[in-house]
């Protein structure tokens, strides 16, 4: 795999999609949606979808939450 100029990548693991609100699990749509509609700066991005997680989730209870950002310049 290449990326192209402005190509981003963003790795992330399971506990963004196994993140739980009150619809069930975060998943890979939801995912993909707050990508989407997120700014494609990195720390933008990152910002975005933590916050989406953040209005998402429901309980006391969280899954690790990591995610990198990798855009080629």
């Amino acid at each position: 795999m290449s990326l192209a100029q402005g190509d981003t990548l963003l790795l992330y693991t399971d506990g963004i999609t196994e993140t739980r609100g009150a619809d069930g699990r975060f998943g890979e749509a939801r995912l993909l949606a707050a990508v989407a509609a997120a700014p494609s700066e990195p720390e933008a991005l990152l910002a975005a979808v933590s916050a989406a997680l953040d209005a998402f989730a429901e309980g006391t209870v969280l899954d690790d939450r990591a995610m990198l950002v990798l855009q080629r310049a």
